[in-house]
Formats: structure tokens, sequence, C-alpha cells
């Protein structure tokens, strides 16, 4: 194939579009909606404990503030669903209250759990692209980031830092 721009929007499912890629490893992902006591609360990521959260504005859970991170359960199946253990809730509590203290007694209203794809060099780039970009999404209305990369040292698949 040639062309100038390849987009694999496969998240999990990118292995098994591109098995060149070596290294890579799935990750559970899970997060609880839980009551907002501050409704002006904005999205927050928090680098330090791996959390993030942001306000709910609509669908079931709306005025809850949907929170949680990757959790250390490795190499899992490629799946997702709404079931979230007392275990699990509390696990969520436990990273973000580092943050947002007042998690410690709101109420849980669900949660979500998914999986993510990981390399352990960071984005997935691979040798020869000459300009690689992460991308990601933002909002409805808003325009997607694209960040350039210099390609990985020594052809190596992984990603360097932006220039």
């Amino acid at each position: 194939m040639a062309a100038q721009v390849v987009v694999v929007a496969a998240g999990c499912h990118t292995p098994a579009l591109l098995p060149s890629f070596p290294a890579t490893r799935t990750r559970r992902i899970r997060y609880g909606f839980f009551t907002d006591r501050h409704p002006r609360c904005p999205a927050v990521v928090d680098l330090v404990t791996g959390t993030w959260g942001r306000p709910q504005a609509d669908g079931e859970h709306a005025g809850g503030l949907p929170h949680g991170g990757a959790v250390p359960e490795w190499d899992d199946t490629v799946d997702g669903g709404t079931r979230l253990t007392r275990e699990q809730q509390d696990h969520i509590r436990d990273q973000a209250g580092q943050r947002l203290p007042w998690l410690a007694d709101a109420a849980c209203l669900g949660g979500r759990y998914g999986t993510d794809l990981y390399h352990p060099d960071g984005p997935l780039s691979w040798a020869g692209c000459q300009e690689c970009r992460t991308s990601w999404w933002l909002p409805p209305g808003r325009a997607a980031v694209s960040r350039p990369r210099r390609p990985p040292p020594n052809g190596s698949p992984g990603s360097s830092p932006p220039d």
C-alpha cells in the first residue's frame, strides 16, 4: 500500500491488524460514575495517580463525575462492560481520592470497564515513518490534536519525544 496518511483507529484490536508491532500489551481500565458534590468540578487528568475524570453532562449518569484509570491487570482479553465490584469501586476511590478527597463518601452510580493497548516505548509507530503523529479526539465540535514525532531510533517500534 502506498499512502501519505494511514489512520489505525482499532485500539486494542491493532495487533490483529498490524501483527508486526511487537511487545504490545492489553491493560484493563475502569471508571465509576460518582455523585459530584462539586458541580463545577472541571475535567481532571492526574499524571501522578494515573486517574482522570470529567463531568457527565448527559446520559444514564448525568450529573455524575466519571473517574477512573488503568489498573494493574495486564494481557487481559479485549472486552468491556458495566460491572464494577465493591473492591474495584474502592480501588478507584483510593487512587482518585488522593486528589479528590470528597470521593471517599460519594455514592457510586455505576461504572464501566474496558481494555487499552500499551507499548513499552510509548505510542505505536514504525520504522520508515518520516513524520509520525500521535492524535486523539477532543469533545464534539473541537478539532483533533496531532503532535508530530521523530521516527524511533534505529528503526525500532515505539516513540521518541516530540521535537
